[in-house]
């Protein structure tokens, strides 16, 4: 009877062992089915969303192309009505805002996005050579535009000449070059290339120089032709005055062909 009963006892635990055994391996099958469930899960989930995501985003490309175009097309036919809003549709920053403004001709909306505007839309408009829009612009507190407004109407001499002494702005001396030499204003030409070119050293295209030194060598040569017809004048004095206009216009000669050099390179 206890042999049988050992036996039993000794049968019993091998076979619960064993049952353990079966229900661990089970388990490990069912955790490993699970993790591949869940990995083939994970994936179809990221692929569709890969898809959602890409579809949205080749639907956001389209519409941004689509907006790019009537923008373009918007600039091409000068028509600024309700541009403002597909340029916020792309996020336009200020500063191409400004510029597609200033290239429909909607300078008062390229001054009221930005302030220091003023100088971009003035240049653009004088290099055109759009002096009458100048004249007519209207940019409430642009002291820029009043400097260019006193240039192109040249009547008073005191503010031209404190624009010649105070100015470092390329396009308002060579506006200040342009209408002297109109008016041909000897003083005035003479100051700027002493103070805005030769103190200043400011970047004025040789053409403007030369403008100056023509109007220069065509005032000494009427000075020589006045002072030959002034009796007043004794010999000595008409000699040492033609001297020196000559040797003036010899200098300014060789200061014009230096610069028309320089501007055929």
């Amino acid at each position: 009877n206890r042999l049988t009963e050992e036996q039993k006892n000794f049968f019993s635990t091998e076979l619960q062992d064993k049952k353990a055994d079966v229900r661990k391996i089970r388990r490990k099958k069912s955790l490993k089915i699970a993790l591949v469930i869940g990995a083939i899960a994970l994936y179809g989930g990221t692929v569709l969303l890969m898809k959602v995501n890409e579809k949205k985003q080749v639907t956001a490309t389209q519409q941004s192309a689509e907006t790019e175009i009537t923008i373009l097309n918007k600039i091409i036919d000068n028509d600024s009505e309700n541009i403002e809003e597909d340029m916020q549709k792309l996020n336009y920053p200020k500063k191409k805002q400004v510029d597609i403004y200033i290239k429909l001709g909607d300078y008062k909306k390229a001054y009221e996005l930005d302030k220091k505007a003023d100088k971009k839309i003035i240049q653009s408009l004088y290099k055109q050579g759009e002096i009458e829009k100048i004249e007519s612009l209207d940019l409430p507190g642009s002291d820029y535009l009043a400097d260019f407004k006193k240039i192109l109407s040249y009547e008073n001499s005191t503010d031209i000449e404190y624009l010649v002494q105070t100015s470092t702005d390329p396009t308002i001396v060579e506006a200040l070059i342009d209408q002297a030499v109109k008016e041909k204003d000897i003083p005035t030409v003479k100051n700027i290339r002493q103070v805005s070119i030769t103190q200043k050293k400011l970047a004025i295209d040789p053409k403007r120089q030369i403008s100056m030194i023509d109007l220069l060598i065509e005032n000494n040569s009427e000075e020589l032709e006045n002072m030959y017809k002034d009796n007043s004048l004794n010999d000595d004095l008409k000699k040492k005055q033609t001297n020196d206009l000559l040797e003036e216009n010899n200098t300014l000669l060789s200061e014009k062909i230096e610069l028309t050099n320089e501007e055929k390179d």
